[in-house]
């Protein structure tokens, strides 16, 4: 299971060892107000301009997502709680503890993820690519496969 570690520094993006999937740090603003979370503009760019955003919520311990997207790109970002995020690229696979708002995720088209363990009164805010299109995902394991360059 992956850790944040001190290389992976406020407004960075890494990679990991699934290809297609990069870790985002947020920067983070406290004032008397309360904290703001930043992802975008100089802080953490954004890989690509969202056209469609979206939340899931009172999942509890039903799983979501469970499919690869031909060509959508997602970045998902835990606002609220905790919940666990599997990722393969057909070669590695690796699960990410998602505990609120302070990273994200970005996952790129062609990778298997499922989303699962969520804490109650966890939400995942998910910005997206492109529109929604049935026809862009695969939510067959062995299709995904089928698909998979070699």
């Amino acid at each position: 299971m992956e850790t944040l570690n001190a290389k992976h520094l406020r407004g960075s993006t890494l990679p990991t060892k699934v290809a297609g999937v990069n870790l985002i740090t947020l920067v983070h603003r406290n004032d008397a107000r309360g904290p703001l979370a930043i992802l975008g503009q100089d802080s953490a760019p954004l890989p690509f301009n969202p056209v469609r955003i979206f939340f899931t919520y009172k999942a509890n311990q039903h799983a979501r997502g469970a499919h690869a997207h031909r060509a959508c790109e997602q970045i998902l970002i835990c606002t609220a709680g905790r919940l666990r995020v599997l990722v393969n690229d057909g070669k590695s696979e690796e699960i990410f503890d998602l505990t609120g708002p302070e990273r994200a995720l970005h996952i790129g088209p062609m990778v298997w993820a499922e989303q699962f363990d969520h804490e109650p009164g966890s939400v995942l805010l998910v910005l997206a690519s492109h529109p929604y299109d049935e026809k862009d995902y695969i939510r067959e394991p062995s299709l995904w496969r089928q698909e998979l360059p070699p």
